[in-house]
């Protein structure tokens, strides 16, 4: 099922609103990330992304601290908000990446997932219209 264009845009949204919110509350600068690095950047976009029974409680795969790891209910607006999450830390990454000049297949396949991300958001948002 591909989403329709509003809900797609809604998405692509979403993801820029939560990595607005990433640098202005939680003090994430892009300048920040670069000192904490794509890598780990990425690695949080995936461990977010992971289907939630699929993880466990605190993931192998989480890179920091387990006090910043903060996964959602098991709904479908938790599954958003998480993906949400995702596309704006994989968001993060590809601007460390362009903030170090690294243009490198995994700076292709970062933006390839944040397309993903929104077309996944986008497709649990028509549910929830499709549900009420």
């Amino acid at each position: 099922m591909m989403a329709g264009y509003e809900k797609l845009q809604e998405a692509i949204r979403l993801i820029r609103e939560e990595r607005e919110r990433q640098i202005l509350v939680e003090g994430f600068t892009p300048h920040l990330d670069k000192v904490r690095g794509h890598e780990d950047l990425v690695m949080a976009a995936a461990t977010y992304e992971m289907e939630p029974e699929y993880r466990k409680e605190h993931p192998d795969s989480w890179p920091w601290d387990y006090a910043w790891w903060k996964p959602s209910e098991h709904t479908a607006k938790g599954r958003i908000k998480e993906l949400t999450k995702a596309g704006a830390l994989y968001m993060a990454a590809k601007q460390v990446m362009e903030l170090k000049d690294i243009n490198i297949p995994l700076k292709q396949a970062v933006c390839q997932k944040i397309d993903l991300l929104a077309e996944m958001i986008a497709e649990l948002l028509e549910k929830e219209v499709a549900n009420v």
